[in-house]
């Protein structure tokens, strides 16, 4: 190739390049690309830690916790990511732009990457484990932001320099969800364990905010001197001043604008029925008369109202929220519910995390070893055994002292048992060298015959088990071992004795012989 074609080449690569960076300096500073970053992110990432178990606390530590912030709010600071932000559950496409993914894949891709840094143990530095869950939380969250299940490209996002940004997104700017007062429960999917598949946490919840804020409508052409409103429907209902226009055959409605009618919206609609033409959501008819028109589901883009204060006559979306006589601006309508989904959502996504890396919570185990079942005791009684779980150290476990079913008073003192971390290792029970525990029961006077021992093991996930009952037969008084005396371990039963303290989990895991169970 000749020098001067070569260089030229290279000068027109340059100076395409420079153009290219230019636009995206004035097309998106100031743009909003989904839920306002610096403070609507974070706050939805910090209401579903509050929507979590305590039992998870543990897992997400403070400092886990804002790595999960931190990437709740740097998704949106690559250069272009933000075309990886939108998901349409009907078309199940993004947007119309050169290399875009959609949030449904996109998600799936950093959750993959999320769960294996985890599981190589990569949980701080630059992309760690948490700040790529966050990235995923950011997506999600994205999902409740209508604009974004809609496809609608907003703050230059559809080259056009003069676009405005999405009303919802700047209301939520002014009127974040700091604290969300009535915190939702973790909610999961059909699929529950899915991400990015179909009725996965990111198409279902898609699924959601798309039914929620499209509306039900049918547009018809009235020729001059007919009567120029429309048909009943969802959408006139809500805005009664829906008519058409038969000298510019477009329609409109008071304080929103014009619609072309077109499926898929015109550069100038301010709202419009939705994609693909000839389904449901988007059909055309001719009705008796005559007449042509458009029925199916309609988005409105400029949700704000030219006021800025745009009020539905009515809200009819039974499911989530219903109000005959509504007082509500849209905008308000769609804060009260949609960000209640993205904590909620968000508060599972963050528990399927730590279940798939870790495990669900599974309750504790352990065994009582004194005093032995059947035995004949007289005073003071030393009550003792072992706890651990998988979850809560050993020293966090919860214990509480049973006698005949009933809750009595103890102090529990812990002690080593190097047995059971030989056989159990504080790398999946925390805690294990020191699992050993002991009390001492003081039946009270007169409390003679049989009664029944126990010991409830509760971890902080809430799951307990019982070790025991066993029945001991008080005979008389006696005084309690010195203070530190270790508990007394009981002769080792017969052959074949049927061991009656064990747990039943022990049987149901397949665990086989443990220390003190019999040979």
């Amino acid at each position: 190739m000749p020098r001067r074609h070569l260089l030229f080449r290279v000068g027109l690569s340059l100076g395409l390049i420079s153009t290219i960076i230019m636009w995206l300096c004035r097309c998106f500073p100031n743009a909003t690309f989904a839920h306002e970053v610096e403070r609507v992110h974070p706050s939805l990432t910090f209401n579903s830690f509050r929507a979590l178990s305590a039992s998870l606390d543990s897992f997400y530590t403070p400092a886990n916790q804002d790595q999960v912030r931190e990437g709740s709010i740097d998704e949106d600071s690559g250069l272009l990511r933000f075309r990886h932000h939108f998901y349409n559950p009907i078309t199940e496409e993004g947007l119309n732009l050169p290399t875009a993914n959609t949030a449904r894949n996109r998600a799936g891709d950093l959750w993959a990457q999320a769960v294996a840094k985890h599981v190589t143990g990569m949980t701080t530095g630059n992309d760690n484990a948490f700040h790529l869950l966050g990235r995923v939380l950011h997506l999600l969250q994205d999902m409740t932001s209508p604009s974004h299940v809609h496809n609608d490209a907003h703050g230059g996002l559809d080259l056009d320099l003069d676009s405005d940004v999405d009303d919802f997104e700047d209301w939520g700017a002014i009127n974040p969800p700091l604290v969300v007062v009535s915190l939702p429960e973790p909610r999961f999917p059909k699929s529950r364990i899915s991400v990015d598949g179909e009725d996965g946490f990111v198409d279902e919840l898609a699924k959601i905010v798309y039914e929620f804020t499209t509306f039900r409508g049918e547009l018809a052409t009235r020729f001059p001197l007919e009567d120029v409103r429309q048909p009943d429907s969802e959408l006139r209902r809500m805005f009664p001043s829906l008519t058409y226009n038969p000298f510019t055959f477009n329609w409109n409605i008071d304080d929103i604008g014009n619609t072309s009618g077109k499926c898929g919206g015109e550069v100038e609609d301010e709202w419009w029925p939705m994609v693909p033409e000839g389904s449901p959501e988007c059909e055309k008819f001719r009705d008796a008369s005559g007449g042509t028109g458009t029925r199916g589901r309609f988005y409105i883009e400029n949700s704000g109202g030219d006021s800025g204060s745009l009020r539905p006559g009515v809200y009819e979306k039974a499911l989530l929220y219903t109000n005959v006589d509504n007082h509500k601006t849209l905008l308000q309508i769609y804060g009260d519910t949609l960000y209640p989904l993205a904590v909620a959502y968000g508060a599972g996504l963050l528990q399927l995390f730590q279940e798939q890396v870790t495990g669900p919570n599974t309750p504790p185990d352990g065994r009582l070893d004194a005093p032995a079942n059947n035995a004949t005791v007289s005073g003071p009684v030393t009550v003792s055994g072992w706890a651990i779980d998988k979850e809560t150290p050993a020293s966090s476990l919860t214990l509480t002292l049973l006698i005949d079913g009933a809750v009595v008073p103890a102090t529990f003192t812990r002690h080593a048992r190097p047995d059971i971390c030989g056989f159990f290792p504080e790398t999946s029970f925390p805690g294990s060298c020191q699992s050993g525990f002991h009390t001492v029961w003081t039946p009270a006077a007169g409390l003679t015959g049989p009664h029944t021992v126990a010991v409830r093991v509760t971890d902080g996930g809430g799951q307990s088990l019982t070790l025991g009952p066993v029945t001991v037969t008080v005979s008389g008084g006696g005084t309690p071992p010195p203070p530190g005396t270790p508990p007394r371990r009981p002769a080792r039963r017969p052959h074949g004795e049927r061991d009656r303290d064990r747990s039943r989990s022990h049987r149901r895991r397949g665990l086989g012989d443990r220390p003190g169970d019999p040979e």
